[in-house]
């Protein structure tokens, strides 16, 4: 186990939100973001995001921006990291255990939703009622492939409080 750190703020507007992920943005990869009707995930763009949705995550192997609305333009913001940060006053800090491997020594790894269907050359999920669009492909895509996230659990006292996602892979089934 390494050390980790949380770091949270409330109802910050949106320009503190587009600063932590400028700030972050060399160690950061995808973005995934949700509303009730939609999810969008995509690599991250080299200059800003257009726009929030209501719930979002900015991950990559360096760290982790999480953000979700809190009314009026105002965001609840919260950075995973396993670097110490100065992010401002505004900030707080909660010291972690992280832990990025599993029983057996290999990286953890949560699968995703979907697997990778040749035939419509699509991520398809049964129970989603459409292909997702995730921002990889897999390395021979006329196999079946599933798609996974390498991750790191934050704990305080033994508990596991989060989960940073990290990158994401394929594996063929």
């Amino acid at each position: 186990m390494t050390e980790g750190y949380v770091y949270s703020r409330a109802d910050a507007d949106e320009t503190v939100l587009r600063d932590v992920i400028w700030r972050l943005r060399s160690e950061l990869a995808y973005v995934v973001q949700t509303r009730i009707e939609d999810i969008a995930f995509d690599v991250l763009p080299e200059d800003d995001l257009a726009a929030f949705w209501p719930e979002g995550r900015a991950f990559g192997p360096g760290a982790e921006i999480r953000w979700q609305q809190a009314g009026s333009g105002r965001y609840n913001l919260m950075v995973l990291s396993e670097i110490q940060r100065d992010l401002g006053e505004d900030w707080t800090n909660q010291p972690c255990q992280v832990r990025d491997r599993g029983p057996d020594d290999e990286p953890l790894r949560f699968y995703l939703w979907d697997t990778w269907q040749p035939a419509m050359k699509a991520w398809v999920e049964v129970r989603i009622p459409r292909p997702l669009p995730y921002p990889v492909s897999p390395p021979d895509p006329s196999k079946r492939h599933r798609i996974y996230v390498t991750a790191a659990e934050y704990a305080q006292d033994g508990m596991v409080r989060f989960i940073c996602w990290k990158m994401l892979h394929t594996e063929e089934v």
